[in-house]
């Protein structure tokens, strides 16, 4: 019994390695076929179909690779039963051996000797039998897919966004899935800290001809603004307004794209990151969903290599402040601990990948 168990199959294991190695099956066999009929189609519907499936080739690669070491370590455990059951057929093989040698000798008779066979053959009968069971079933895990003729189109760089910082970009099918979210649903103002390198050059202007005389530019703004308030009704008080723009700053934007101007430290709640010179950034948490990643689109924008583009989530259930991790790599943690999903309590400490940021809640 010990030995069935140790040789047993996993078989959830195997069903899934069967069965993503018969999908790669498929799509090389369809490349193989494209192929052969390559010239009756157009190069770029041909270009596009064959990227298509490279892909998903790369895809499946990408899960066969976590189950390969499960694999190898199934079939180490498997060799070493059956390494192990081979030794142990030498015993009963050499008693049979020693059987005959013994009648030979004239120390029983025939109808002892068969006695005796019967009962080391019927353990030498199991014990193949279950060396070929493991023969069998490492067989099955022996099942791999080669591709080595097929040539596959290099993976594609991510495309750039149309802006000078190289290190925005984001892959084509990020691109489409953008495009389909603005044609089905409404956009929503986001709130966006785009880096500062990111602003258009402005187009050069042509140098103004040389004035015939210099003007005299205060006098001509003062007798303008006189005129001004001799004509104009009087008018209330303006309401008392924000602090004016940067220079070259966010009035000549389109705020549609980018959603509102860069972080900076607020009265209510927010995720605060002390810079290396002891400068505070805040980024407000305002919203039912705060979006922090790499990508420009992310309510949160911090440009660091340890960030995914979709890190994690803020949100908040019930007037609690909860985070939920998005599959990051590098993890998000909460107070030295690493999360799938958490409350956030006033002055937690937040680590996504390399950056640490402190919570504040009002």
């Amino acid at each position: 019994m010990s030995e069935e168990t140790n040789t047993a199959i996993d078989r959830e294991l195997f069903d899934r390695w069967s069965e993503l190695n018969e999908q790669k099956a498929q799509i090389a066999d369809r490349i193989r076929k494209m192929e052969q009929r390559k010239g009756e189609v157009k190069e770029h519907i041909y270009t596009k179909v064959l990227t298509d499936y490279s892909v998903q080739l790369r895809e499946i690669d990408e899960q066969l690779d976590p189950l390969k070491e499960r694999i190898e370590q199934k079939k180490e455990a498997l060799i070493a039963s059956r390494d192990e059951l081979t030794d142990r057929l030498n015993k009963p093989q050499d008693a049979l051996d020693e059987l005959d040698f013994r009648f030979e000798l004239g120390e029983f008779d025939e109808q002892a000797l068969k006695e005796k066979r019967a009962d080391i053959e019927r353990e030498i009968d199991h014990l193949k039998q279950q060396i070929a069971r493991i023969d069998e079933q490492l067989k099955l895990f022996d099942i791999t897919v080669d591709v080595s003729d097929i040539e596959l189109p290099p993976e594609p760089n991510p495309i750039p966004l149309d802006i000078d910082d190289p290190r925005h970009e984001v892959d084509q099918r990020d691109i489409d899935a953008m495009f389909d979210e603005i044609s089905n649903a409404p956009i929503e103002p986001e709130r966006q800290q785009p880096a500062k390198d990111m602003w258009p050059e402005p187009e050069p202007q042509p140098d103004p001809e040389p004035e015939p005389e210099p003007i005299e530019l205060n006098q001509v703004v003062s007798e303008a603004a006189e005129q001004l308030k001799q004509e104009l009704p009087a008018e209330p008080a303006p309401a008392e307004k924000p602090a004016s723009p940067a220079p070259g700053g966010w009035d000549d934007l389109d705020n549609e794209f980018f959603g509102s101007k860069p972080a900076a430290v607020v009265s209510g709640s927010a995720l605060v990151l002390v810079e290396p010179g002891g400068q505070e950034t805040a980024f407000p948490i305002e919203d039912d969903v705060t979006l922090i990643g790499s990508d420009i689109r992310c309510d949160v924008l911090i440009d660091e290599k340890s960030i995914e583009r979709k890190h994690a989530r803020i949100y908040f259930d019930k007037g609690t402040c909860m985070i939920k991790d998005l599959g990051s790599r590098n993890g998000t943690f909460v107070n030295g601990k690493k999360i799938k999903k958490s409350k956030l309590a006033h002055m937690d400490v937040l680590k996504v990948g390399n950056v640490k940021l402190t919570v504040r809640l009002h």
